[in-house]
């Protein structure tokens, strides 16, 4: 897991702790756990996926959101 770019020692084993912790099975699960998929957001007029759920562990999502800030400084 340390070889994706932004992802260090520390996010790897945030990650495969909260994997373990769970009985999660599969990646659609674990994302849904953590708040990384999209809230549906419907009115009369309108429907759309306009933001993320942010159900789960906010310190796990800060923590991925974070690395994801380092990539886009690697990698513009």
């Amino acid at each position: 897991m340390r070889t994706i770019p932004g992802i260090g020692m520390q996010t790897a084993v945030r990650i495969c702790a909260l994997y373990r912790s769970r009985n999660f099975t599969s990646a659609a699960q674990m994302a849904a756990f953590v708040g990384l998929v999209p809230k549906m957001h419907e009115s009369g007029q309108q429907r759309g996926r306009v933001m993320l759920s942010k159900k789960g562990s906010a310190v796990l999502r800060a923590v991925l959101v974070s690395a994801c800030g380092r990539v886009k400084e690697i990698q513009p």
